[in-house]
């Protein structure tokens, strides 16, 4: 198993792309982070983290996680401890890192981070540029969020 990692730039949203190649190249499970703004949207999976953390270090003022699974919140542990906010769904606060059960298959394509704490996400945050709207969309799980920009017509929803 080996960890796959790449950054693209959409319409100056940065999107970093991770996860884990299996049988000669074979990678079930992509997921995507996105960068804009200094707003991260999730923080990749655990594996990722040495890639992710130098992709976006220092350009991240505050974090979204748009929810608890490991491939969407596996380096939030990484910048909470550096003090940047971390904002999750209340439901899924006490279900981030290490705080819960994970099942095998997750640990296997992801890896199993540390426990951290976020606070409660409001119901919209500003960067510097830019006003989003998070939008409240349970579904995949029941703490799951979008983030929506109207004004540029971008709708930042991470999917499995």
């Amino acid at each position: 198993m080996v960890a796959v990692f790449a950054v693209g730039i959409i319409n100056g949203v940065t999107q970093l792309r991770m996860g884990t190649t299996f049988w000669g190249g074979f990678t079930p499970f992509l997921v995507c982070a996105y960068l804009v703004d200094g707003l991260l949207v999730d923080t990749g999976n655990y594996k990722s983290r040495q890639e992710f953390c130098e992709a976006c270090d220092n350009r991240v003022g505050q974090v979204v996680i748009t929810h608890h699974h490991e491939d969407h919140s596996g380096t939030g542990y990484h910048f909470a401890k550096r003090g940047v906010p971390v904002l999750a769904h209340p439901i899924g606060i006490p279900l981030l890192g290490g705080a819960k059960a994970c099942p095998l298959y997750r640990q296997l394509f992801w890896g199993k981070p540390p426990a951290f704490s976020a606070q409660p996400a409001p119901e919209s945050l500003d960067t510097e540029h830019y006003s989003f709207k998070l939008l409240r969309t349970p579904g995949h799980s029941p703490d799951h969020l979008c983030v929506y920009l109207e004004k540029e017509g971008w709708l930042l929803c991470p999917l499995p």
